[in-house]
C-alpha cells in the first residue's frame, strides 16, 4: 500500500507564488523556486504541472502523507510499479528499477520524480534582498 513520509531536511515552500521552473536532461533535473533549488540525481522519470494546491487532496496520494508546499517521498510507489511493469514487456529479465519517488506540491503546479537522490539549495531571490533592504533602511532611520 503506498504511503508518504517526509523527507528529511526539505525546506518547504513558500504558499504565495508559482514561479517554479523545471529543467533536465537525461540524468539530472531541477526544480527551481523562490528560495530553494532542488536537484534530483538520477532520474528515470518525471511529471509536472497538475494537481495544484487547490486540487491535491483529489490525488490518490492525498489521504497517505501528500502535503501541501513540501517534499514527500512515497513508499511503494504505484508509479514506479507501473513503469517496471511496462519495461518487463520488452525486457523480462531485467531488473526492476530501484528509485525513489519524490512528490513535491507547490501553490500553482506539483512536481513528481523518480530518481536516485535529491538535494535541497538555499539561494537568495530578489525580493529577499528587497526585504533585507527595507528591514536594512528602517533600521538605519533609527540612529538618524
Amino acid at each position: 500500500m503506498p504511503h508518504c513520509i517526509p523527507v528529511e531536511g526539505s525546506p518547504g515552500f513558500r504558499s504565495n507564488g508559482g514561479d517554479v521552473t523545471v529543467s533536465q536532461d537525461e540524468d539530472m533535473a531541477t526544480v527551481s523556486t523562490p528560495g530553494v533549488v532542488v536537484r534530483c540525481h538520477g532520474v528515470i522519470c518525471t511529471r509536472f504541472g497538475y494537481p495544484n494546491d487547490e486540487a491535491l487532496p483529489g490525488d490518490p496520494l492525498y489521504p497517505t502523507g501528500l502535503k501541501y508546499y513540501d517534499v514527500v517521498q512515497v513508499i511503494d510507489s504505484p508509479w514506479l510499479r507501473k513503469i517496471n511493469e511496462h519495461n518487463a514487456t520488452r525486457f523480462p529479465n531485467c531488473p526492476d528499477f530501484e528509485s525513489n519517488h519524490y512528490y513535491m506540491a507547490f501553490h500553482d503546479s506539483s512536481f513528481e520524480v523518480l530518481c536516485d537522490e535529491i538535494t535541497f539549495h538555499s539561494v537568495f531571490t530578489p525580493d529577499i534582498f528587497a526585504q533585507f533592504a527595507y528591514w536594512l533602511r528602517r533600521r538605519t532611520r533609527r540612529w538618524s
